[in-house]
């Protein structure tokens, strides 16, 4: 094959490939033309990223709630854990009483009121709340 052969084959590529693409080019802009609502390749692309987006969104308010209502299950169980300590609290001291009853042992019952005091100032602390 001669360079003359060579060239002349490489032109004639060149124009059949410069053909090929003008014509997807005008196939494209008649298509946009035809039908302007019709996405194309970068608008897929972008209809998909904004799905991408949504469905994240939504994966977070899904994740959200579920975080609220566990925050508000524990709430519940910790206002029961505190009032049954409450209870705990009042029957203790209600044995103490009984358990020193006579005068001379308020001394002992002071002592062990003590825990009584201290579990319910710790139950009656105001708790932080992150809201």
């Amino acid at each position: 094959m001669t360079l003359a052969t060579t060239i002349a084959l490489l032109i004639a590529q060149h124009d059949e490939t410069v053909a090929t693409l003008t014509a997807e080019r005008d196939a494209l802009l008649e298509d946009r033309a035809r039908f302007p609502d019709r996405p194309d390749g970068i608008g897929l692309m972008i209809a998909a990223h904004i799905g991408n987006l949504k469905a994240a969104a939504e994966q977070g308010k899904r994740d959200s709630l579920a975080a609220v209502q566990e925050r508000d299950a524990l709430a519940a169980t910790m206002d029961r854990v505190k009032s049954l300590a409450l209870d705990v609290a009042d029957d203790l001291e209600a044995e103490l009483k009984a358990r020193y009853a006579r005068p001379q042992q308020q001394r002992y019952y002071d002592r062990d009121m003590t825990t009584v005091v201290a579990l319910r100032a710790a139950l009656q602390q105001p708790e932080h709340n992150n809201d």
